[in-house]
């Protein structure tokens, strides 16, 4: 439930506030035996019963705040889509096809088509799905550690390269990743399965 929580600051932002809520109600019906004024043993059991519900709605307030700051973090720091550059360039036509007369009438040259060797195409990455987070999804962190910033979330069941690094620390052993729309970073690899 707290893995839920922490990723997931909107809805770790809604139960702290339904939580402060409920406490503070509770406090709110535990005031008159509190204000009664006698020595009444209710009235002791209701002050205890006041001080924790004070304790809870801090409680519940700091990991509403808390929260709070998680969103406008995460959406502080998420990657802008920029469009790819158009280019200026004339587009090539084939070999022998119809094109319009250039519109000067000075000397024009004629270029024939030479075949040039091909590169050989890149040797496409190994790849893996993002699994076991229990429809959460996984922190993708700046570098190989849990106290590492987090650049983003992988969402259960992406599909992600990866980089050939890995690292291990005192807990997990960690992999480097690149999601589909370009997320770098570092995941637990107990989250990644390996794909064919």
């Amino acid at each position: 439930m707290t893995g839920l929580l922490a990723a997931n600051p909107a809805l770790f932002l809604w139960v702290s506030l339904i939580g402060a809520g409920l406490t503070l109600l509770i406090a709110a019906y535990l005031r008159p035996y509190i204000l009664g004024g006698n020595d009444d043993p209710l009235q002791h059991t209701a002050l205890r019963l006041f001080q924790g519900t004070a304790i809870l709605t801090g409680i519940f307030l700091v990991g509403g705040l808390l929260a709070a700051n998680a969103l406008l973090t995460q959406k502080a720091t998420a990657p802008l889509e920029t469009p790819p550059p158009q280019s200026a360039a004339p587009q090539p036509t084939p070999f022998g096809a119809a094109t319009a007369p250039p519109e000067s009438s000075g000397p024009q040259v004629v270029l024939a088509a030479t075949s040039t060797p091909s590169e050989p195409s890149p040797t496409p990455l190994p790849q893996a799905r993002i699994v076991n987070t229990g429809g959460a999804g996984v922190n993708v962190r700046l570098k190989p550690s849990t106290s590492a910033q987090i650049a983003g979330i992988a969402a259960e069941g992406t599909l992600v390269e990866l980089l050939g690094e890995t690292a291990q620390d005192e807990t997990f052993s960690w992999e480097r990743i690149r999601t589909p729309d370009g997320l770098e970073g570092w995941v637990v690899n107990r989250f990644l399965e390996p794909q064919p």
